[in-house]
């Protein structure tokens, strides 16, 4: 559209005008698509929110891409009061239609469940919440249901997170516990044949910032 506004002003402009109004319409294709750099989008923003979550003591660390069986948990959160979270990330601009829904909660609760297996440290595995998080303009869709929790899978849109990070109580992690659950992931992912990468730990206050860098950090 804006190509075809160019051409239509270099008809009827000349000299000054015509290098004004080019220079006016390359600054708007620019503007757009830097616009579209700096919007966040799914995996990346998520590890954003994450890491300002962990800045802010709500985390102890997480890791990204833990394939279980017959699927991946896109990022398994170890929160400070939130329990252990397995995060399913959805980019789509599609509608959100019932039976869409339906298909990522069932993907969500499996993948979730297949997680907790993954985390058998101390002969019993550790529940692990479902959570689906949608980036995308189907988030203004996410926004609007009437119900944001089914069958045990929230549902958020992808600005919601952080908000949704600081109002997790009742389900306290210790810091040991959080360790145990962190190695378990690290060491599933070496026999799974993959690349995991573990900073060094940051001291927080007098405690340990447990984070677990995510791949496109590394």
């Amino acid at each position: 559209m804006l190509l075809s506004a160019a051409l239509l002003v270099s008809y009827w402009l000349d000299g000054y005008l015509l290098g004004l109004a080019h220079g006016l319409v390359a600054a708007t294709i620019v503007g757009v698509a830097a616009s579209r750099v700096r919007a966040p989008k799914g995996e990346q923003g998520i590890g954003d929110l994450l890491r300002s979550a962990g800045k802010e003591r709500q985390v102890w660390g997480w890791v990204d891409d833990v394939a279980v069986q017959g699927g991946q948990v896109d990022h398994l959160v170890v929160t400070r009061e939130g329990g252990v979270v397995a995060i399913d990330s959805r980019w789509s601009s599609e509608e959100l239609t019932p039976e869409l829904l339906a298909d990522d909660v069932h993907r969500a609760l499996l993948t979730a469940r297949r997680a907790a297996q993954v985390l058998d440290t101390r002969d019993r595995a550790p529940v692990v919440r479902p959570l689906l998080v949608y980036w995308g303009s189907i988030q203004a869709e996410v926004r609007k249901l009437p119900v944001r929790n089914l069958e045990g899978v929230e549902l958020l849109a992808g600005r919601e997170l952080r908000a949704w990070l600081r109002r997790q109580n009742g389900r306290p992690v210790e810091r040991g516990d959080a360790r145990s659950i962190l190695k378990a992931v690290r060491d599933h992912r070496r026999r799974a044949g993959t690349a995991a990468s573990a900073p060094a730990a940051a001291p927080w206050s007098g405690t340990t910032y447990l984070a677990v860098a995510s791949d496109a950090a590394s």
